[in-house]
């Protein structure tokens, strides 16, 4: 898997293991301004592993964007409130890197005790439970 960064400042994290490179670079512009940057704490790769291990739908991401020959990319931007829940989420931002630009494919927010995740629905702009998003057939 190569992960890369849009931001040339970002700070790039390589994991000599598997050869993986996570960026911690700001995610593209809310679209909610009342989001609130609180404080970031979970590492991007932390973050990424999670949602890995629980959104089969990433590791699908993953394989196809990588299948190919393009880069997968993660973004995190740190704790969010989101005005219309209670609690603080991690922004993650999922998208491909192209030669000349990056393509968004999701954008899931989780929240600071790992127990919830949120799906950034594109077409409504609603931030929906993860249950609600796959009955939605927007995967």
């Amino acid at each position: 898997m190569g992960l890369t960064a849009c931001n040339p400042s970002s700070s790039l994290v390589e994991d000599k293991t598997n050869g993986t490179s996570v960026t911690e670079a700001p995610a593209q512009p809310s679209s909610t301004p009342q989001n609130l940057i609180v404080e970031k704490r979970k590492s991007v790769e932390e973050l990424m592993d999670f949602l890995t291990k629980n959104v089969a739908e990433v590791e699908k991401y993953k394989q196809m964007i990588e299948s190919n020959k393009s880069k997968v990319v993660f973004f995190n931007d740190g704790l969010l409130i989101i005005p219309e829940r209670t609690g603080k989420y991690y922004d993650i931002y999922i998208g491909e890197s192209l030669t000349d630009h990056i393509v968004r494919w999701h954008t899931f927010y989780v929240s600071e005790d790992m127990k919830e995740i949120l799906v950034d629905d594109v077409i409504t702009g609603d931030n929906v439970t993860l249950d609600e998003w796959r009955k939605r057939g927007a995967q």
